[in-house]
């Protein structure tokens, strides 16, 4: 596989190299996207109007079906935020674009496996949006990654 492989979902090419920086390949992309998005709608819901913030939001996986759910015209809107500088720069430049009401921010926050070299350390750090201004807050596979100060850190962020 090249370095610009890329696997087309919903409209999107999508490379897989970075695909597989967040788990889960071309085979089980979409699959664990329905899923999300399934589970999301039934048990916490999902409405056009929301305002819906995701950590760890990765390649878009979520964020791409999403993108059919939230409205702009009703205020819907999304905000993605993940350690890896590559998979934001890629969101920024294909959903963002397309989508204004999507808007994606890298956090340099330093981790073993996603972010080695990252300059801040998570009890340091203070997530780059307002307070008070979000419907759902959304982590797939995040706290499994954390320990535990890091994962109240993040709770005391909320």
């Amino acid at each position: 596989m090249s370095d610009q492989a890329t696997y087309h979902h919903e409209g999107f090419d999508i490379p897989i190299g970075l695909m597989l920086k967040t788990g889960g390949g071309p085979d089980t992309f979409a699959a664990i996207s329905n899923g999300h998005i399934a589970n999301l709608r039934r048990f916490v819901g999902l409405t056009p109007d929301m305002a819906i913030l995701e950590i760890g939001c990765g390649i878009g996986r979520d964020a791409i079906p999403l993108t059919t759910i939230l409205d702009p015209a009703q205020g819907g809107r999304y905000v993605g935020i993940d350690i890896i500088k590559p998979s934001i720069d890629w969101c920024v430049a294909n959903i963002q674009k397309r989508y204004p009401n999507f808007i994606f921010h890298h956090m340099d926050i330093g981790d073993q496996i996603h972010n080695p070299g990252g300059a801040v350390d998570t009890l340091q750090s203070n997530l780059p949006v307002p307070d008070g201004r979000f419907d759902r807050i959304v982590l797939q596979s995040v706290f499994t990654h954390l320990m535990q100060r890091e994962l109240e850190h993040y709770l005391t962020e909320f």
